[in-house]
């Protein structure tokens, strides 16, 4: 019997259908027919079964209510709504009989009112199905800021590495996301399925389909089993009209599950693969994470350094990779790069801009393998001999901007296997680029200053 009632209470979607498309034709017949054209005729039998039609649907969607574990504040616009679209047709169809009590309301008023109540009806009944923002929601942000619309923060979770020790699995982890796209739908006024997730009680209670974690078997939990359902499944989880995990998230939640589902432990203690904690941490850090286990740097060769006007910092707290700038140094000349070379394995951000360098800081550079990002523009840098950078693993961006950049040295970056751009805004080079052979497939790896579009066969046709 219970799988009956889930039955009929399901049915509802479909069923609603119903009375919308009888209501609508005989609004059509009220508004549009001229009189004497036997639309008279026509109203009583079009309302009749409308009047059922809708006592059908509210019917179906009553125990659909009971059924889904849904809050009486939840449905109670859509409920009422609906109830009154029923009585209006259903006294609509009496007054069509020839009620003669009913007879000093004028059909169009009857046909207004219909038609109002069954707006209001179908937009609650959206709000339940697709969210309350679900007709706002595609609007572009700056006109939801202009009507005063306010939205959703939908920041991505960020793990801080440096607060492992801290940082909750599940306060800290598994809540926001749960937060951003199961929340919606499941918290404590609204609980399909009669689930809640809002708060850690609710997430352990489960739901009507039981608990949402089995320790013993995680690939068996029905969160687990969820997420991984086809999108077109309508017990994926989230539903697809909604903002769905990311694969890295729900990596994260396979990995959470797969130690146990912890709620009181840190994620140091409870620790998985640093690859899945790591798609989470700061955009920055996230992508300098691989440098974390260099040597540590000598304080004393930092702090002469600092006396000369170097800048020198980590890249984040408590990071043995540095970020060094000459900024405050421009007398800084070949020679100077020599007292850089005992932090040649910490060096990860170099700048160079403005000062007096040339080519001849290539060979040192050479042994500053965990480069990534190199700036030496407003130097004497041709690039005769940055060649021998070409091994380095990391290397992403040069900056070479307003410094003497050949044209000719232009293809000695072609090989580079990691770079992925370099400036050269007013340099020889950009003066001069019509005049190289640039590889087509190399144009997105140079940035000139201006645009630089792939030649067209017909380019060089003169008209």
């Amino acid at each position: 019997m219970q799988n009956l009632f889930d039955l009929i209470g399901r049915l509802h979607p479909l069923v609603v259908h119903l009375p919308i498309g009888f209501i609508l034709l005989g609004l059509l017949l009220i508004h549009y027919v001229p009189k004497n054209t036997g639309a008279e005729k026509v109203l009583p039998y079009v309302f009749f079964w409308a009047s059922i039609a809708s006592v059908a649907s509210f019917l179906t969607g009553i125990i659909q209510y009971l059924q889904e574990g849904l809050s009486l504040d939840d449905v109670r616009l859509h409920l009422v709504f609906g109830l009154l679209t029923t009585l209006l047709c259903m006294l609509f169809y009496i007054k069509l009989k020839g009620a003669t009590w009913l007879e000093k309301i004028a059909p169009r008023w009857w046909g207004w009112a219909l038609f109002v109540s069954l707006v209001a009806t179908g937009h609650f009944g959206g709000n339940l199905t697709h969210g309350e923002d679900h007709l706002t929601e595609p609007l572009p942000t700056a006109l939801k800021t202009a009507l005063g619309i306010s939205s959703p923060p939908d920041a991505p979770l960020l793990i801080d590495p440096e607060k492992l020790e801290a940082s909750m699995w599940f306060d800290d982890v598994v809540q926001p996301l749960l937060q951003q796209k199961c929340v919606s739908c499941h918290n404590a006024e609204k609980q399909k399925g009669k689930l809640a997730l809002h708060r850690l009680e609710s997430f352990q209670k489960g739901g009507k389909n039981g608990a949402l974690i089995d320790v013993e078997n995680p690939e068996k939990s029905l969160l687990w089993t969820r997420i991984h359902l086809p999108i077109t499944d309508k017990k994926h989880m989230p539903p697809k009209s909604k903002t769905q995990l990311s694969a890295e998230e729900i990596a994260l939640l396979q990995a959470w599950m797969g130690i146990g589902a912890p709620v009181a432990k840190t994620l140091a203690e409870a620790a998985v693969s640093p690859e899945i904690l790591q798609a989470f941490y700061p955009p920055t850090q996230n992508h300098l994470m691989r440098f974390a286990e260099l040597p540590s740097p000598s304080a004393t060769v930092i702090q002469n350094l600092q006396n000369q006007g170097l800048l020198i910092a980590p890249l984040f707290k408590n990071s043995n990779g540095l970020k060094i700038s000459a900024i405050n140094w421009n007398a800084f000349t070949d020679k100077d790069i020599n007292a850089l070379a005992s932090l040649a394995k910490n060096i990860v951000l170099l700048d160079l801009g403005n000062t007096q360098i040339t080519d001849a800081v290539f060979e040192t550079l050479q042994t500053f393998e965990n480069l990534v990002d190199l700036k030496l523009d407003h130097t004497l840098v041709k690039g005769n001999s940055m060649e021998v950078l070409e091994q380095h693993a990391y290397l992403e961006s040069i900056n070479l901007v307003s410094s003497a950049f050949a044209v000719e040295n232009l293809s000695k970056l072609y090989s580079f296997q990691t770079l992925e751009k370099v400036f050269l805004w007013d340099t020889p080079a950009a003066k001069e680029i019509e005049k190289s052979n640039l590889p087509q497939d190399k144009i997105q790896l140079f940035d000139f200053g201006e645009e630089l579009l792939p030649k067209l066969p017909s380019d060089g046709i003169v008209y």
